[in-house]
């Protein structure tokens, strides 16, 4: 991109006005709109990520599965010392999927009401408990009444 845009070769170098931080800004803010290809990749590789976790039944999923987290989820995967290329660039987008990602509640049997994000607010991913002895397995589906699916106030109070 910066050959095409300004111009270089190998012989010849011209002089770049602006940086590529300016030249990525969007035009409304000065800049000439061009994608960060290193951002835009961040977010591909997240995007293959959910795939492996949307989909785990396809070949490269369970492949990946068997190798990398055969007994754990892909959130508790870990790197490993020597992983494959397919592996280690969606794991590098991992973080980036953690911070976006929430559970949907539905009927709340599989979420962790302490370890797991399934609060909307962007500033609190769980619940943090001030009673000490809170039980550590307690679901959100504790907190649903499955006769009415409706939360059971006194309980979220």
């Amino acid at each position: 991109m910066a050959r095409f845009w300004w111009g270089s070769t190998k012989t010849e170098r011209k002089l770049h006005w602006w940086s590529w931080d300016k030249l990525c800004q969007p035009k409304s803010l000065g800049g000439m709109g061009f994608r960060d290809l290193r951002v835009f990749n961040h977010y591909r590789l997240s995007k293959q990520l959910w795939r492996l976790i949307t989909k785990p039944n396809y070949l490269v999923g369970r492949i990946l599965q068997a190798r990398y987290f055969k007994n754990d989820t892909i959130f508790e995967a870990r790197r490993d010392h020597d992983p494959s290329y397919t592996w280690r660039s969606p794991w590098n987008a991992k973080p980036l999927l953690l911070d976006e990602i929430r559970w949907r509640v539905g009927n709340g049997n599989d979420i962790g009401v302490w370890e797991c994000a399934w609060l909307p607010s962007k500033e609190s991913n769980g619940v943090s408990s001030p009673n000490m002895e809170a039980d550590p397995s307690m679901r959100v589906a504790d907190f649903i009444d499955p006769m009415t699916a409706m939360w059971k106030e006194e309980m979220v109070r």
